[in-house]
């Protein structure tokens, strides 16, 4: 089956049909999710740049850490958050590919929290849970970061 024949076929078009308002729906949502995210991208501070230079130094292959930040209240969080973040460096090293790279992350969270919701609650709870993750003002600004907890919604 060609992607003609996958397109045309009636029993598609009328799944198509019927799901027409969600579909339209989400496509807004996920617009607006755009828009938040990628708009003025960039926000840093100093524990950006030492996750932005940890991941780069296991992009270039310098270092593989074991352990993560060390938090305020004793110990290490883990360096999966490193190697998520070294991910976009491996192609371009570049302060706005992360930035971009981790935009993109949470945009796929805001798609898969749709999926889930929508398979055990239904499409008004999918699409309700996805537009408040989409215009939840913590979850824009910390998409905007370059930052270990900007992978939170992700993880």
């Amino acid at each position: 089956m060609n992607y003609k024949q996958f397109f045309l076929s009636k029993k598609n078009l009328d799944l198509v049909l019927k799901n027409l308002p969600q579909i339209i729906c989400l496509a807004f949502i996920l617009i607006l999710a755009i828009k938040l995210r990628v708009d003025g991208t960039f926000v840093s501070d100093n524990m950006g740049q030492h996750f932005y230079y940890e991941s780069l130094n296991i992009a270039e292959g310098y270092r593989l850490p074991l352990a993560g930040i060390h938090i305020s209240f004793g110990g290490f969080i883990g360096p999966l958050s490193y190697y998520i973040g070294a991910i976009p460096l491996i192609f371009v090293k570049s302060v706005y590919a992360m930035s971009f790279f981790i935009a993109l992350l949470n945009l796929f969270a805001i798609i898969l929290s749709y999926v889930l919701v929508k398979r055990y609650f239904g499409s008004t709870a999918a699409l309700t849970s996805s537009f408040l993750i989409t215009v939840s003002s913590s979850a824009v600004f910390f998409s905007k970061r370059i930052h270990n907890t900007s992978l939170m919604p992700f993880l």
